[in-house]
Parts: C-alpha cells; sequence; structure tokens
C-alpha cells in the first residue's frame, strides 16, 4: 500500500524548524480549538465560526489543509519540512494520531499557538540542491500543508538513502518465536485473538464451519499468522500490529515503521489453508514442518525442505504466496515469486538469459528443486552485481519500477493468483 508524504511547513520562514526537529513533532496553527474526534464538515464549521470574515475560496482552502493534518494523516505516512536556513528538507515518520497540545505556547509564551500537533520519528535530511527538478516542482507550493506526489517523495527518499530495509530483523525473530507454539496452537491462537482486542481490529474470517458461517479458528499455521499484517491494510494498522506483536511474544527487535520489499497476500485468500471442507486433515501441520525446517535451512537440510515443500505445495491455499511465506520468515534465504518480482526476475540486466527464460516460462509454482534452484541463481547474481545486496533490496526495486510502470498508482507488492 503506498504510503503518503505531506508536506508541513514550520510557519513564517520556518521559524518553528528546530523545534519540529528537537521536539520530534510537526505543529500548525490555524486556532479553532481541539479537533480531537472532529468530523471535516465539524472542522470547516469550526473554521467559520473562527474566522467569520473568509470569504468561501480561502475558508475552504484553509479548512481543506487543517482537514488534512487532523482527519488524513496516518501513522507511518512521511512528513516533510523546509528549513530555510540550510536549504534543507527535514524527513520523517509520523508516529501518533492527531492531539492538541500547549507545549509550543508555553514556550512561546501565547496561547493558543500551534497548537495542533503530530508527533514524529525524525530520519533524515537532504539537500534541496540536490534534489532532481521534477521534485522540486510540487515543493514549490506555497501552501503549508498538502501532499506530495511520488516523484518528489522518491526523490527525497533516495537523496537520504532511506530506501533502506528495516523489517527483518524483527520478521525473523517472530518466526523464531512462532515456532514455539507449533505444539501450542491453543495458546498461539489466544495470542492473537489479545493482538487484535489490543489494536482495536476485528478478527478477519480464519475458519468456517460447515455451514460457510465465520468461526474462531481452532487451528492455525505460522504463515497466516504473517499474513494477518502482510496483506493491503493501512500502514498504520500493520505498525500497531508489528508493535503489538512484540510485546505479545517478547521481541526484542525494534518494531519496523517501513515494510521495503516485502509481498503482500491477497486480502481475500489471506490464510494458507482451507477452510474444514476443504482442508485435509494433515495441511496445517505440513505447513508448520514446512516452517521449521524454513526456519534451520542449510545443505543438510535440502532433501527434508525439498520432500515437505512439495507436499504443501499441492494443498489447498498455497499457490506462489508459499515463496512469499517463506521470504517473510527467513528474507535472505528465500525469494518471494509474486507477479512483481517474477517480472523483474526476467527482465533485469544482472541475470542470464538463460535464467530470465526459464522465470517467463513458469505458469504456476515451481517444485521445490526448481525453487531452490531459482534461490541460488538469484543470490549468485545479485552477489555479482552492485546494484542488490540482497533479495529485500531486490523486491523493493521490483516495487519501484512497477510504482513506476503505473504512474505511481499502486496497492503493493502481491498476488491474485492463489486459490
Amino acid at each position: 500500500m503506498l504510503v503518503n508524504m505531506w508536506m508541513v511547513r514550520a510557519g513564517e520562514n520556518a521559524f518553528l524548524i528546530d523545534d519540529f526537529k528537537n521536539l520530534n513533532m510537526v505543529a500548525i496553527g490555524w486556532e479553532i480549538g481541539d479537533l480531537s474526534g472532529k468530523t471535516p464538515d465539524e472542522i470547516k464549521q469550526a473554521m467559520r465560526e473562527y474566522y467569520p470574515d473568509l470569504n468561501n475560496k480561502s475558508l475552504g482552502n484553509n479548512a481543506g489543509q487543517v482537514i488534512k493534518f487532523a482527519c488524513e494523516f496516518q501513522i507511518g505516512d512521511y512528513v516533510v519540512s523546509y528549513n530555510h536556513q540550510n536549504s534543507k528538507y527535514l524527513v520523517g515518520l509520523i508516529t501518533s494520531d492527531y492531539y492538541y497540545s500547549e507545549k509550543l505556547s508555553e514556550k512561546y509564551g501565547d496561547n493558543p499557538f500551534f497548537n495542533h500537533c503530530h508527533d514524529v520519528e525524525w530520519i533524515g535530511e537532504t539537500n534541496k540542491n540536490d534534489l532532481k527538478d521534477i521534485a522540486l516542482k510540487p515543493l514549490k507550493n506555497p501552501m503549508t500543508i498538502f501532499s506530495l506526489n511520488y516523484s518528489a517523495k522518491a526523490d527525497l527518499l533516495t537523496k537520504m538513502n532511506y530506501d533502506k530495509i528495516e523489517w527483518t530483523d524483527f520478521y525473523m525473530e517472530f518466526a523464531d518465536k512462532l515456532l514455539e507454539y507449533k505444539y501450542d496452537r491453543t495458546t498461539l491462537i489466544s495470542k492473537i485473538l489479545h493482538v487484535f482486542s489490543e489494536i482495536g481490529l476485528n478478527v478477519p474470517r480464519l475458519e468456517n464451519d460447515r455451514n460457510g458461517n465465520s468461526i474462531t479458528p481452532y487451528d492455525i499455521d505460522p504463515f497466516s499468522v504473517f499474513a494477518l499484517f502482510n496483506k493491503n491494510i493501512a500502514t498504520e494498522n500493520r505498525i500497531n500490529f508489528v508493535k503489538q506483536f512484540k510485546k505479545e511474544f517478547s521481541i526484542n527487535s525494534d518494531p519496523t515503521y517501513t515494510f521495503h520489499g516485502i509481498s503482500l497476500v491477497n486480502n481475500l485468500r489471506a490464510t494458507f489453508y482451507g477452510f474444514d471442507k476443504d482442508r485435509q486433515k494433515d495441511d496445517i501441520d505440513n505447513l508448520w514442518k514446512l516452517f521449521e525446517v524454513a526456519l534451520n535451512f542449510s545443505n543438510d537440510s535440502r532433501d527434508d525442505f525439498i520432500k515437505i515443500y512439495d507436499k504443501v505445495l499441492s494443498q489447498y491455499g498455497v499457490l506462489w504466496n508459499v515463496t512469499m511465506g517463506l521470504n517473510w520468515i527467513r528474507p535472505y534465504t528465500f525469494i518471494n515469486l509474486d507477479a512483481t518480482n517474477r517480472n523483474v526476475l526476467s527482465t533485469n540486466e544482472i541475470f542470464s538469459q538463460e535464467f530470465k527464460d526459464e522465470i517467463k516460462s513458469l505458469k504456476s509454482p515451481p517444485k521445490a528443486e526448481q525453487y531452490l534452484h531459482i534461490c541460488d541463481e538469484c543470490r549468485n547474481a545479485i552477489n555479482a552485481s552492485q546494484k542488490y545486496s540482497n533479495f529485500p533490496e531486490l523486491s523493493h526495486g521490483a516495487y519501484i519500477k512497477k510504482i513506476n510502470s503505473d504512474d505511481g498508482d499502486d496497492d503493493g507488492i502481491g498476488d491474485n493468483d492463489v486459490r
């Protein structure tokens, strides 16, 4: 899911830029009271009451900016502010919902004073002169608050080297923690239900009874647990899942705010098993066996992997998504073969023509022998190139290529071709 990037100017001549940076926040004026829980219509009405002299056009422009800040900014969105003094753009990630605070009022002795706030984790700066013209053009918008297009966002992140992959440690440790519940899936399901309760989301359909009614699952596989937050849902929700899973499973690795290079499953088929009548007795057990062998994969366990992978591949609910699941849990060992990645593997110049032809010929997910061969060939090509360092970087590059070819309109990496 494409993450927004917002400009928030730091007052006239950016006089608040140091406060933004030191207090890890962004804030705006338009002092019309606390907007927590207000709807866009209520915000527009408040603007009309506080500023009765505004004409309709000015009212619409001002209210529109405040509505963006209070209602549309999401945790996990990028935010940018410009420092006129050093000609640098400060870039960060929004880490809180909207809130009303007097922290700046207290400092400047004026109340109300820039009381509308979001917390931010600042991740770096980039010099204005280093940006491309195609990125600078939208940044010249004089408005206080506006969203940036893909070109500006991509150039800002690239110049400050923040297209980095930061999720892998957390995902690998989470996989290790899940293995502890291989023989205690009742406790695992209880923990999953508690996570959904804590973050205030409804549990998706994870099991049906024989009449097709959704019921609480009585069994689950580890790949389907990962799929709960690796599908097309709001970035804020994905971040909340990661934070709550960290707490629930006592994970030491830092949670991630970005998900570069992660494949996403189809929301409508997000489990790796069929429901009730479509599931064989050993299907979920087989998924756990594959999960365990993959976590401890080595040349010595290659035959075990081949045997269980091919068995799982024949099960209902498993197609290309099995390669996505393997990539989630061991991202440096297994390549995901979703449609986006297959396109890049079949066209990228770092691969031999023979390899590209092999990928183009795939009409269905490869059996284990061929899949491991693809992983090996892909790894060798990456090691011999200067373009990527690992599978996640390659996948992120594939995603960026798809975004560029689609003019920035995309919902993320993923496949719809799972049965």
